[in-house]
């Protein structure tokens, strides 16, 4: 039969390392939660950016191809009623 290992400490310290250390693992938990929540909304108003800059870019595409589309009409009328015509 093995003998179990004598320790010097007392039960009662034994028993506060167990719970300090308890209570610092759930204190750092908690500092996590808050650092992951502040991540997730500073990743959420960036995205929102994003989406602006997104449609935004969409809009400029529209924008440059009517007038690409308005240059040609131009260029290929013949009259000012085709004129017209290509401008609206």
């Amino acid at each position: 039969m093995s003998n179990p290992a004598k320790s010097s400490l007392t039960i009662g310290l034994k028993l506060s390392l167990v719970a300090s250390l308890g209570i610092a693992l759930v204190a750092i938990m908690i500092g996590v939660i808050f650092y992951s929540n502040t991540m997730t909304v500073s990743y959420a108003d960036k995205e929102t950016g994003q989406i602006a800059v997104g449609k935004d870019l969409d809009q400029a595409i529209i924008a440059y191809t009517g007038m690409r589309l308005a240059n040609r009409g131009m260029g290929v009328a013949k009259t000012a009623e085709a004129v017209d015509v290509a401008l609206a």
